[in-house]
């Protein structure tokens, strides 16, 4: 997988032993029901949704992580406004941004605690959030 910043073309290498974990928990489309007064129902259906998906993606196992790859992803999370393209290990491609709308964007936790943390430092429990955007 690779993140590419759409602000100045570098690309960010992300490990391919990661999953998304909530790829079909989006809703593309969402209705509303209702009855009336006189007792009929009534549904609402919204247009198809076009933006807003997330893409969590979780680490499966303690390699492809390391603190220099943590860092260089939460410098990224940082700047404002900033789109990114996503491309997923299968070929598929999206236009994203980081999504801190629940806390940090990017998270993990050192296999051990060292000080200082060399960049060659394994992580674990690594979770990237993104959103998609049209």
């Amino acid at each position: 997988m690779q993140l590419k910043n759409l602000g100045d073309d570098s690309i960010t290498l992300i490990s391919d032993n990661m999953v998304w974990t909530d790829e079909f928990t989006f809703n593309q489309v969402e209705a509303d029901e209702l009855y009336t007064l006189a007792g009929t129902y009534v549904t609402n259906v919204s247009p198809l949704k076009l933006g807003g998906r997330t893409i969590t993606l979780e680490q499966q196992d303690a390699h492809g992580f390391t603190y220099g790859n943590i860092k260089t992803l939460y410098d990224l999370a940082a700047i404002p406004n900033q789109d990114f393209e996503l491309s997923l290990h299968d070929g598929r491609v999206f236009k994203v941004f980081f999504d801190s709308t629940g806390g940090s964007p990017v998270a993990g936790e050192p296999l051990t605690r060292l000080h200082p943390m060399p960049d060659s430092h394994l992580f674990k429990n690594v979770i990237l959030k993104f959103k998609v955007i049209v």
